[in-house]
């Protein structure tokens, strides 16, 4: 939208401008995890809904949040592997902010503690209260849509119950796990840079 060269919005009026930006707004906003049982609870909804009047259809801009939403924790119901990379790089990124609050001398956030938790464990909390009641009530809303992602979702939970971190880190080769404060430096743009990596 900010790039003039490409114009994908140039023959909208000022009006359909605002308002294809604000859905936009809404749906890249429906990935904030704080807002996760807020869309759970309109899938039962609508589901209840349904329930009385079959012919009744969602709201066309929650349909669309609840896409991107999907989408956004979708590693889940990949094949076992893809799922594992997916594990294995969001759980990095939770380490790594951990790390980077041990060193700044703040209190490690809740999930983010190498030391105080697994991949595994995380992986399976991921499914358990977060991924899996959002499929399964997606599921729920649409029956029969969602047979083989529900399937793949149980395969991966699975799996996980069988595997430990090092399993995990297997998809992508481990990497020192116990990074030190003084290997983390600072990029040209300033954010920080692992150098075990």
């Amino acid at each position: 939208m900010c790039d003039r060269d490409v114009g994908i919005l140039e023959g909208l009026s000022s009006t359909q401008y605002y308002q294809f930006r604000s859905s936009v707004s809404k749906m890249i906003l429906a990935t904030d995890m704080t807002r996760h049982f807020e869309y759970i609870n309109h899938l039962k909804e609508f589901s209840a809904r349904r329930d009385e009047d079959p012919a009744v259809e969602m709201d066309k801009q929650l349909a669309m949040e609840l896409m991107v939403k999907c989408a956004d924790v979708s590693h889940v119901v990949k094949p076992v592997e893809v799922a594992r990379r997916w594990a294995l790089r969001v759980t990095d990124e939770l380490f790594d902010q951990g790390d980077a609050e041990r060193c700044m001398g703040m209190e490690v956030s809740p999930n983010c503690d190498r030391f105080a938790t697994s991949r595994v464990a995380l992986a399976t909390a991921f499914i358990d209260y977060l991924a899996g009641p959002l499929f399964t009530n997606l599921a729920a809303a649409f029956p029969g849509a969602l047979e083989a992602p529900l399937l793949q979702l149980a395969a991966n939970r699975a799996s996980y119950a069988l595997s430990s971190d090092l399993d995990i880190e297997k998809s992508r080769g481990v990497r020192d796990s116990d990074s030190a404060c003084s290997e983390t430096q600072t990029d040209e743009r300033g954010g920080a840079k692992d150098s075990s990596v």
